[in-house]
């Protein structure tokens, strides 16, 4: 396959992944940490059961490597969507959104000073745009936003998305380099091992939820239609959002430099907010589309900046990954 395919492939899957803050979002009456104990639960059976049909391909990876799927679980699924949701429940979808939406920058400057693929002043401009714009989206979107010394639950929410972004920058990083060091693990058979790792966490996290005595219902009049829509979205976020769309990232993480990987982030952001205003019946401001042609052309300067080099960093597509 070509590059620009991976690269396609990598902007579904983060408008996919935007997705995941109109989870909580619709599910406000549902407690977030429920909502992602089932996302995981939903992965790792899935996982588990295709561990029935892989065990000779599973059987050949290394303890170390099971260390990695386990720890990558963690950080770029069950932890980081723990905090996610916890993000969304106390600071607000808005406050989320904005947080996370740093990360092209965080894995831009990040992806550069660990693995420095290209020159780092070359994509200085684009950086700016992104950044530029960025900070534009953040003054348009949190005017609303109430920054009061006692307003606790914003500042929770404000800690947990924090964590979430070091904890998914480091898991991007992570799981990039490990799958360019260890070509013979094909994108399936890791985003598998990831998944049992997610199934073993989330039993964990069922059982400290049940121990803990926490509702999984907040404040509803009705259950039976609240249980219902809580299985609808962990059926989806665990079929589509998490097992699918880590099995597509894992090719797009092995095929294509960290220089591009970073940029893509962008587009997790702006389907987010493009979900935001279909959700909520509304227009953009103009300084939010000034700020999001800002972001779209700093990303496609910085693509066009680092493509002289995709020849050399793209690895040769084995026929068993097509």
């Amino acid at each position: 396959m070509p590059v620009w395919f991976y690269v396609l492939l990598g902007i579904l899957v983060n408008c996919l992944w935007g997705t995941t803050f109109l989870a909580p979002y619709y599910l406000a009456d549902i407690n977030p940490v429920a909502i992602a104990i089932g996302r995981y639960l939903v992965y790792g059976v899935i996982s588990v059961v295709f561990v029935l049909f892989n065990l000779k391909s599973l059987r050949k990876l290394s303890y170390g490597q099971w260390k990695y799927a386990f720890l990558f679980a963690f950080t770029g699924n069950v932890g980081y969507y723990v905090c996610i949701t916890l993000s969304v429940h106390y600071g607000g979808i808005t406050t989320t959104a904005l947080i996370e939406s740093t990360m092209p920058i965080v894995m831009i400057v990040a992806g550069q000073l660990s693995i420095k693929e290209f020159d780092f002043q070359s994509l200085l401009f684009p950086v700016v745009m992104v950044l530029t714009g960025i900070f534009m989206l953040n003054q348009s979107q949190g005017d609303g936003i109430d920054y009061s010394a006692n307003n606790y639950h914003w500042y929770a929410g404000l800690l947990f998305s924090v964590v979430a972004l070091l904890l998914w920058a480091w898991y991007a990083l992570s799981n990039a380099h490990f799958l360019k060091q260890n070509p013979s693990v094909s994108s399936n058979i890791w985003s598998v091992a990831i998944g049992v790792g997610c199934f073993f966490q989330s039993l964990v996290g069922l059982s400290v939820f049940a121990v803990s005595g926490e509702s999984v219902f907040i404040a509803t009049d009705d259950i039976a239609s609240s249980t219902i829509r809580l299985i609808v979205g962990c059926l989806f976020l665990g079929v589509f959002i998490s097992w699918l769309v880590t099995v597509w990232w894992n090719q797009v993480s092995r095929y294509i430099p960290m220089a591009i990987i970073g940029p893509l982030f962008v587009f997790e952001t702006l389907s987010s907010l493009v979900y935001g205003y279909i959700v909520d019946q509304k227009f953009p401001s103009t300084m939010e589309v000034m700020a999001v042609v800002l972001i779209i052309g700093g990303v496609s300067l910085s693509m066009m900046l680092a493509s002289k080099g995709l020849k050399k960093a793209t690895p040769v597509l084995h026929a068993s990954e097509a």
